[in-house]
Formats: structure tokens, sequence, C-alpha cells
């Protein structure tokens, strides 16, 4: 039986890129369709929101539940510049049916192992950079929405069937990020070396540096809901 090693990428469910990113929601009556998130710019940088957690937040919580993204209400009296736990705590008012982590694992590996796991049960996280050289002016500090992951899998040819015979290694985390200069409607790759650094780099090949100071993962409760993301 011949094995042969390959990338793929693995996104969030429900997710799909076809030059604008839309997402399957669904309408009162249980019917199936695909939804648009807005683009990258469209929302700016908000005075009300400089790290763009929030913005993150919607974008996540409107895929996860498969409501439409103007439907995601934010919990009233939500910081400019959030903790960790304050992005936490709206995740989990807002997604009922969901586990929501903050990691405390203190592996320079967590941010890309635990994300991983996350994206593999059907979930996905978010992450809070801190850029190494804000000298530009640029945001220092912003949230990023990780919305898929890049693995070195291993496929097994038989005669008759071909199937991922065991989870692969992740590479690198894809994610969206609304306060970086990198990114423009197009999803940033990730890696993160052995240092906890994260090395971003963009459809233009434009690359900075962060580090990863916190990390949120959610994942579905149940695996009817986990599975319950495609069309009929």
């Amino acid at each position: 039986m011949a094995e042969t090693a390959h990338l793929t990428h693995r996104f969030a469910p429900g997710l799909r890129f076809d030059g604008l990113w839309n997402y399957a929601a669904r309408t009162p009556s249980g019917r199936t369709y695909w939804a648009r998130l807005p683009a990258t710019r469209a929302g700016g940088v908000a005075a009300a929101d400089p790290q763009r957690a929030w913005w993150c937040v919607r974008q996540c919580v409107a895929v996860l539940n498969r409501r439409p993204w103007h439907s995601a209400h934010l919990p009233s009296g939500l910081p400019a510049q959030p903790e960790c736990g304050d992005v936490a705590l709206a995740l989990g008012a807002m997604l009922e049916d969901w586990n929501v982590k903050v990691l405390h694992e203190p592996s320079t590996q967590a941010p890309l192992l635990r994300s991983t796991d996350a994206l593999l049960a059907g979930g996905c996280s978010l992450l809070q950079l801190q850029a190494e050289d804000s000298s530009d002016g640029a945001q220092a500090v912003f949230w990023a929405w990780v919305i898929g992951v890049e693995m070195h899998e291993r496929l097994q040819r038989a005669k008759r069937i071909s199937a991922f015979e065991m989870p692969g290694r992740p590479r690198a985390l894809l994610v969206w990020p609304f306060g970086s200069p990198l990114a423009w409607n197009h999803a940033l790759r990730v890696t993160v070396d052995d240092k906890g650094l994260c090395d971003a780099q963009g459809i233009d090949a434009r690359g900075s540096r962060y580090q990863c100071t916190a990390t949120i993962t959610l994942e579905p409760l149940s695996n009817d809901l986990a599975n319950n993301d495609r069309f009929s």
C-alpha cells in the first residue's frame, strides 16, 4: 500500500472563500444559505474597538451560530481595550452551546496545538497578538480569528479506497486579523516557533512578527452540533 505526504488546509466548518468570505447560515425556518461576511476594510479601525477584538467576536459568533452577521449583537458595556477574560465572557454569553476555554498552558507551541484541536473538533479560536516592532505607529496589540490550519498529512492509497489514516501535524494557522496591516480580506499564514513567536505572512509575501499573549478556543459541546454544519 503506497503512502504519500502532502499539505492540506482545513477551515472552520461552514466557511468558504471565492474572493469574498461566505459561510453557511440558516433562516428561522431552517433553510441553509450562503451569507457573506463583511470585508476586512469595511469596518475600519473604530475608536471603540482599536484592537478589533469585538469585530472578531462578531464574525466568530455569526459563523458558529449560523446566523446573519448583523444579528450578532454584542453585550453592552464592553471595554475598548479588553483583557482576555472580557473576550471570553462575551463569547460565552453569545455562544450557549459552545465550550469557551482560555489557554493557560506554558508551552510555546500551545496556541498552535490547541487552536488545531479546536478546529478539528469543529470550532475555532481567537488569538491576541502583540507586534514586536510598533515603531511605525500602527496598533501594537490586536486580536485575530483563527479560521483554519495548515496540516502535513499522510494519505494511504489502497486499490479501492483512499483515506486519511491518522491526524496530521499542524504546520501553521490561518487567521483573519482585523488590526494587521497585512490583511486585506485574505487569511494570513501564521507559524509559531520554539520561542512562541508568531510569524505572519500576507498574500503579498510581506511578513511581521508577533508575540501571542492570549488564546481562546471554542469547541462544540456536542457532536451533533459539530456535525450539523453541512448542506443537506
